[in-house]
């Protein structure tokens, strides 16, 4: 994890990380997902104006589709979710419901 992350770029790292969608991101990839971290640490900061909050929001949504972390863009990159996975899942779910 890149060192100089904020709270919300590290919590999305170790999520990204954790997650199912980790084991179809390439090395080449990270980068991206580091960059992507940093948008998130940008769009969680106080004061940040309205209109860059949506600029920093539609790229990330960006490099959240190209890397597949989205519903849609897993679909459309066919990956799927194993069953046991998907019982993690629900299992967090659950957890966070509470």
């Amino acid at each position: 994890m890149p060192a100089d992350l904020d709270d919300a770029g590290k919590s999305a790292w170790r999520t990204i990380w954790r997650s199912p969608i980790a084991e179809h991101i390439a090395d080449v990839d990270v980068p991206v997902v580091e960059r992507l971290c940093r948008m998130y640490d940008r769009m969680a900061k106080d004061g940040i104006d309205h209109k860059d909050y949506v600029s920093l929001a539609k790229a990330a949504l960006q490099l959240e589709t190209a890397l597949g972390i989205t519903s849609g863009a897993r679909a459309r990159l066919g990956i799927k979710l194993t069953a046991e996975k998907k019982a993690t899942l629900s299992s967090i779910r659950g957890e966070l419901a509470g």
